[in-house]
Order: structure tokens, then sequence, then C-alpha cells
């Protein structure tokens, strides 16, 4: 990949640069209203889940693997209890 040359070409560029951390949520259809956000936290926060067994189990230090597999179970609760409330709402508003 090139350098820039100039101050006139990184104008140019900087909107084509995107931080991967710093992605925004697409917006859903609003026939779908509140929901999909509790959704897309779920799936987040069981990836989160994912990734804190993986370093459990790659760590070689038993009390930060413990640390790390407790996480991962909170992660997994929050994420039930998002699924719950998704459940929820969305059987309010079908009967709503």
């Amino acid at each position: 990949m090139a350098a820039f040359s100039g101050s006139a070409e990184y104008e140019r560029n900087k909107n084509k640069i995107q931080d991967p951390t710093m992605r925004t949520l697409p917006r859903e259809p609003d026939r779908r209203g509140a929901l999909a956000p509790f959704m897309k936290m779920a799936k987040a926060i069981r990836k989160q889940a994912q990734t804190a067994e993986r370093v459990a189990s790659a760590t070689a230090d038993a009390f930060v693997a413990n640390q790390m597999r407790s996480l991962a179970h909170a992660f997994r609760s929050q994420a039930e209890i998002l699924k719950k409330k998704e459940k929820k709402k969305k059987k309010q508003s079908r009967s709503g």
C-alpha cells in the first residue's frame, strides 16, 4: 500500500478508510421495530462468550482461565435474558 504523498491525497481517501471497531448497526426495516437491537446485542454477547471461552482454554494461568470461564458464563446468562425480553416484546406486539 502506498503512503500518502500529501494532505490533498489524504483528504480524498480518508472517507474510504474505515476503522472496523467503529461500525454502526444497519437500520432495520420498520416492521421489526425495537426488537432488532435486542437480537443484535444478544448475538454480540454470545460472540463475546465464545471469545472468553477460547481465551480460557488457551491461557496457561489457572486463575485467569477460571475468571474467563466465569465471564463467559455471565455473558451467556445476559444473552439469555435479552432473548427472553425479545420474545416477550414480540409476543406483546402480536397480541396488541
